[in-house]
């Protein structure tokens, strides 16, 4: 599939609003989902590769990510989201402060040149058939990623999704970065507002895709459950967790159990094939459309 060019323009975030509503909705997050998993960030690789900043920052980015690894490896369980939190920081700091700072437009250079370079090559082999599955059941596939969204943009593009919501930082009136943070959309309260917003404009989420607990609001959000009660699902869509980590997918099983249980979180482990990876999406999404074709009355249950 060849790639497709953003409908809200080149580099600016679309609003919630500017997601069409023509269209169901399957949501999918970046990080070890539609890339190689694994405990390197998207922004890890990045910062190791690309010299933007001052070194003390780039530094303080990198101690972020070893010591990450290193609580990982020793099995201590460390606050996922407040690690995303301090990486988001970080990111805008790096950004703002004295150094090889660059605009907002030439940023986006950058990181189109690193992704042509070095970052498609993190794009999973059924990344692509995942995307096309959705999209030729007329379902609308949307982004929502912590990676900072210059670079989560051409991850989107490459692969056919057209409206993607990645990690913002502040820009001053000549689009040059300030250290603040103006959404980290890796964090599971960020992700809520997004599918909150989503559905208050009437858009109808079926499907969503992560790798994380810090996704399991997307997952919520398609299910339709309202809140972290999985109790409460009403059936309108899937979803999967897709290369999970054991811890994470430890965690899961203590806070998801009952829509594990239902089978309306299904579970892909790392190293399936990619044509296995696609036949089980391909599944879910026909199994979605029947569902709510007999819930609206358009057809009978097909035998």
């Amino acid at each position: 599939m060849g790639e497709r060019e953003f409908t809200n323009g080149y580099a600016i975030p679309p609003r919630i609003v500017d997601v069409p509503d023509d269209q169901a909705l399957a949501l999918f997050d970046l990080d070890g989902t539609l890339t190689t998993p694994g405990s390197e960030l998207i922004i890890q690789k990045f910062i190791n590769d690309v010299q933007i900043g001052a070194y003390s920052t780039r530094k303080e980015l990198t101690d972020l990510f070893k010591k990450w690894k290193e609580e990982n490896e020793k099995g201590a369980n460390p606050d996922y989201q407040q690690y995303l939190t301090d990486v988001g920081d970080s990111w805008a700091r790096l950004l703002a402060r004295e150094g090889y700072n660059p605009t907002r437009p030439e940023l986006m250079q950058i990181t189109e040149n690193w992704f042509e370079k070095k970052g498609k090559l993190e794009i999973k082999d059924y990344a692509g058939g995942v995307i096309d599955t959705v999209r030729e059941r007329l379902i609308r596939p949307i982004m929502v990623t912590g990676a900072p969204f210059p670079i989560a943009f051409h991850f989107a593009r490459h692969l056919g999704i057209e409206h993607a919501f990645g990690m913002e930082v502040e820009v001053d009136s000549h689009e040059r970065y300030l250290d603040i943070v103006k959404h980290n959309t890796g964090l599971a309260n960020a992700k809520l507002t997004v599918c909150d917003r989503l559905k208050e404009k009437g858009r109808k989420i079926l499907f969503a895709m992560g790798d994380t607990h810090a996704d399991s609001e997307l997952w919520y959000a398609a299910i339709g459950t309202l809140s972290t009660d999985s109790s409460r699902s009403d059936g309108k869509g899937r979803a999967v967790f897709i290369n999970p980590r054991p811890e994470a997918l430890a965690e899961c099983k203590r806070w998801c159990a009952g829509i594990l249980a239902k089978k309306k979180l299904i579970v892909i482990e790392q190293h399936t094939a990619r044509w296995g990876v696609i036949k089980i999406i391909r599944t879910l999404l026909d199994e979605i459309l029947e569902e709510n074709l007999m819930k609206n009355g358009l057809i009978d249950r097909v035998e």
